[in-house]
């Protein structure tokens, strides 16, 4: 399961790492599933590299049309919500962070990520850069 922070990296071949959990979903070596907020923050971290000059627009948002095509499992944040709440409160986390700790413990999955606040705080997690996916 990623975060936004892992999408961002793979889809930008920024993280070798992130690059090999997410081909490894792709390729249904392991289940690949975000809540559905995980598209909004990989969309808001991209406007932010354009804004900075950092990526070319035509190239992020290619990047977003194969986001969105990727053969992830997405859930409604309908169903995180209420426990996200919960879990933000208990662990001080953002209630965007804890849909994600969510969605992960729920599922007794590996949250990938970049942030190691949030990988702190969820029973199962892979911390980019150094972690790689199960061979």
């Amino acid at each position: 399961m990623f975060d936004a922070s892992a999408l961002v990296r793979a889809m930008n071949a920024e993280d070798e790492n992130a690059t090999k959990w997410l081909d490894a979903a792709v390729a249904g070596r392991l289940r690949g599933f975000v809540p559905e907020l995980a598209f909004v923050e990989v969309t808001h971290a991209f406007s932010r590299y354009r804004r900075l000059r950092m990526i070319e627009a035509d190239i992020l948002r290619a990047a977003l049309r194969d986001l969105v095509a990727l053969p992830l499992t997405v859930v409604s944040l309908r169903r995180l919500v209420e426990s996200a709440f919960v879990v933000a409160l208990e662990r001080s986390l953002t209630v965007y962070d804890a849909c994600y700790a969510v969605l992960a413990e729920a599922n007794d999955a590996v949250l990938v990520t970049a942030d190691a606040r949030l990988a702190a705080t969820v029973h199962r997690s892979a911390l980019l850069p150094a972690a790689a996916p199960p061979t």
